[in-house]
């Protein structure tokens, strides 16, 4: 059995037509004078894995996930990153790998680590 895959919008004629995929081929096309998108396209991801630092601004505080493009950040160090103050220092408590897919926002919502302190 396979699996409806997803709805797209293409022209012809200058009119919108809804074209729905399942398997990955065309099954259904609908063409109506008023279309009304409400439906996201389906994301694409790059399948990147992307590290993440997941950082305290206070002791026992609530943890925010960073990207940590630096080799040798590891649990337990301070680090810089871009805080609603500018420029904060925080501690690391983890640090992990994830799929861009599996990331909680989409990867240009997310902060960078900045440095090491």
């Amino acid at each position: 059995m396979g699996k409806a895959d997803y709805l797209d919008i293409e022209y012809e004629n200058d009119e919108e037509v809804a074209v729905f995929y399942y398997d990955n081929e065309p099954v259904l096309k609908l063409k109506c004078e008023n279309f009304e998108w409400r439906i996201p396209k389906p994301k694409k991801y790059s399948g990147r894995t992307v590290r993440l630092a997941s950082v305290t601004f206070t002791e026992n505080g609530r943890r925010y996930d960073y990207i940590c493009d630096i080799e040798d950040v590891k649990a337990s160090d301070n680090v810089i990153v871009i805080g609603y103050d500018g420029e904060t220092e925080v501690v690391v408590h983890d640090i992990y790998d994830i799929p861009e897919e599996e990331l909680a926002l989409p990867l240009d919502k997310y902060k960078k680590v900045e440095r090491k302190a």
